[in-house]
């Protein structure tokens, strides 16, 4: 009798099945599948590369532009001749120097001026219009193209004549301190408008007053001087006149104050007394025997009591108003039961003379502060 085969498989053929291995189509599915991803990474990275390369290439044309603008700027308005032209095209500026590496190539496209005839006021290319305001500021457009791969930009910046000014921008409007007593030296000036200019210079309307050197540029809007007010310097207010390397000036009105060194009748006009957070402050000011009011003389004096704790100050110097200020001593309404007083007893003038306080006004030169 013959057996019947089983149904199932036995080790040893299970075994001989899997030794077969992968078939040719599998193995061919696997490479397509890893093609498509190692293709996906090569093009992933070629884009990042070219992404890299356009950045860099972005920045560099950034970078060159940006030099080209500042050494254009410095050329045409801040060297010490500067190429600066009034109503200019561009080919009166062909001597600037970009300074731009190799492979790139400047050039200026156009240049605006401020326009004042129009309404609203604005840059425009109008030459008509220029001629009113020939120093106005000029709009300069300038293009910067890489040669290798002809990329362009753009920029634009804007110069004035800092060595011209014009008639209608120069103005002189003021002058800090506003004044000075005859015998000043090396006394320091701001003065302040508008128009100003590198080189500029500066006079006084009145005889005896001059200026140390040259003025210092600052900004168009002010000048630094340094002045020497002589002893027998004219007393009363002068203009101040500044001019500008192309001959365009400006006068201010009266500004500047020279008072009389021999203070005829200086006196104490005021004395006022406060406490200050429960500190006694006493205001001094001073004038002359025309009422004006006197900077820079010392005041002296005493306190009484004389000892109020630190910080105590028996004389000053007034400033620029006339005033100066003393103090009794920090904590000293814990020191002193009741009022002190504080009797001025020398006035000094600038230039060393001393003067006795005129007894006048007030009478006497002293003031009282109550401490609660």
């Amino acid at each position: 009798m013959s057996k019947v085969a089983t149904a199932g498989r036995s080790r040893a053929d299970r075994d001989r099945c899997d030794e077969r291995g992968d078939t040719l189509l599998e193995v061919l599915m696997t490479l397509v599948v890893l093609s498509i991803a190692v293709l996906a990474l090569i093009t992933a990275f070629a884009t990042g590369v070219s992404a890299s390369a356009d950045h860099r290439s972005l920045a560099t044309n950034d970078v060159v532009l940006r030099q080209a603008e500042e050494a254009a700027f410095y050329q045409i308005q801040q060297q010490p001749t500067p190429f600066y032209k009034s109503c200019a095209q561009p080919s009166d500026y062909a001597a600037v120097a970009y300074g731009v590496p190799s492979g790139y190539i400047v050039t200026m496209n156009s240049i605006e001026y401020w326009d004042t005839v129009v309404s609203p006021a604005g840059f425009d290319g109008n030459l008509t219009n220029c001629a009113v305001d020939p120093n106005s500021p000029q709009l300069i457009s300038l293009t910067v193209k890489q040669v290798a791969n002809g990329s362009i930009d753009t920029t634009t910046f804007v110069v004035d004549d800092l060595g011209a000014g014009t008639a209608s921008s120069l103005a002189v409007t003021s002058v800090n301190p506003s004044s000075a007593i005859q015998g000043t030296s090396n006394l320091a000036l701001a003065l302040s408008g508008t128009g100003f200019a590198s080189g500029a210079t500066v006079a006084f309307s009145g005889t005896g007053v001059t200026v140390n050197g040259s003025a210092t540029f600052v900004t168009p809007t002010l000048l630094d001087l340094n002045v020497t007010v002589a002893t027998n310097a004219s007393v009363g207010t002068d203009s101040i006149t500044v001019t500008n390397p192309s001959g365009a000036s400006a006068t201010s009105g009266p500004i500047f104050t020279v008072i009389r060194s021999t203070p005829n009748g200086m006196h104490v006009s005021a004395m006022s007394g406060n406490l200050f957070f429960l500190w006694p402050v006493v205001a001094v000011s001073v004038e002359d025997g025309n009422n004006n009011l006197m900077r820079h003389v010392t005041v002296s004096g005493a306190w009484s009591p004389s000892s109020g704790g630190g910080f105590t100050t028996s004389s000053c110097q007034t400033n620029s108003s006339g005033t100066c200020y003393l103090l009794y001593g920090f904590l000293s309404f814990s020191l002193v039961p009741g009022p002190v007083t504080y009797t001025v007893t020398g006035l000094a003038s600038p230039t060393g003379t001393a003067y006795a306080p005129n007894s006048n006004n007030p009478k006497p030169p002293t003031v009282t502060v109550n401490i609660p």
